[in-house]
């Protein structure tokens, strides 16, 4: 009887071990670096990346219900220019020079950008080059990360508690990839060259890029960043396309989106948006 009762304490014993064994372990805490390293890696991966200076994307730009085209160069470097062409031949170009000099010249006016607006900027390169050295990614270990749910998606809210320059940070949980970094929302992630990028880029509720080609070229030359020398800054002209978000913008949380997606992947290879 006593042996009977020895066989069935242990075999009670194997049966709880057995069920915690089969139970989930604990959450480890969110961790703003392992998130970043994560996007990096399933959009491509470093040996990927790492073959990546410079790119160049094509599409149209929409606002309020005008259309532009646009094309974007951007290096790791940080440097960028995008240019848009609305109704009428309207242009304007925001560059950021090799120097970190930010400009932008509307209709041949040039003036200097604000450093708040030439940082926001640059992060439209983040889409296609994650992997450049952003000054605020020194800042990824300090930053604090919040779990929450938005319709069928579990998100991850990532910002820093001191730094300004640091843009905030909207990961998937369950994709990894990044869903908005500051004010630029990245949907409709497709495989292109050998990576994964965004497809559909919004700025804010009224205002969207969208990407017909993505090219990763030799680096570009210096130059094609550098201001115009003529003309001098109008502003009293506001034509084109001027979109520029409010300094507050980037830290607040984000809101639930007005048309549901929810910017899952695809995969889609050639398809056109």
């Amino acid at each position: 009887m006593l042996q009977l009762a020895r066989r069935l304490s242990l075999l009670l014993a194997l049966l709880a071990a057995s069920r915690l064994l089969a139970e989930p372990s604990a959450a480890s805490p969110l961790n703003a670096t392992a998130l970043f390293a994560a996007h990096l890696k399933v959009v491509g991966g470093e040996a990927a990346l790492a073959g990546i200076d410079s790119v160049v994307v094509t599409g149209t730009f929409s606002l309020r219900g005008q259309e532009a085209s646009f094309e974007f160069r951007a290096r790791t470097s940080g440097a960028f220019l995008l240019a848009t062409r609305g109704p009428g031949d309207a242009s304007r170009r925001y560059g950021r020079d090799v120097r970190g000099a930010g400009w932008v010249d509307q209709d041949g006016a040039v003036a200097a950008m604000s450093p708040g607006e030439t940082r926001r900027w640059g992060l439209l390169a983040f889409a296609f080059l994650p992997h450049t050295q952003y000054p605020w990614r020194s800042a990824l270990a300090d930053a604090v990360c919040s779990e929450f749910t938005q319709g069928p998606d579990q998100l991850v809210w990532v910002k820093h508690r001191t730094r300004r320059d640091f843009p905030p940070l909207l990961f998937y949980r369950a994709t990894q990839r990044v869903r908005r970094i500051g004010p630029f929302e990245l949907r409709d992630y497709r495989f292109t060259e050998g990576v994964v990028v965004p497809f559909l880029i919004k700025h804010g509720p009224e205002a969207r890029f969208v990407v017909k080609s993505v090219a990763f070229v030799a680096p570009l030359d210096d130059a094609q960043f550098e201001a115009p020398t003529t003309g001098a800054a109008d502003t009293s002209a506001n034509r084109g396309f001027s979109v520029s978000p409010s300094p507050d913008e980037d830290h607040a949380r984000p809101a639930a989106s007005a048309d549901g997606a929810d910017g899952r992947s695809q995969n889609a290879g050639s398809q056109k948006p």
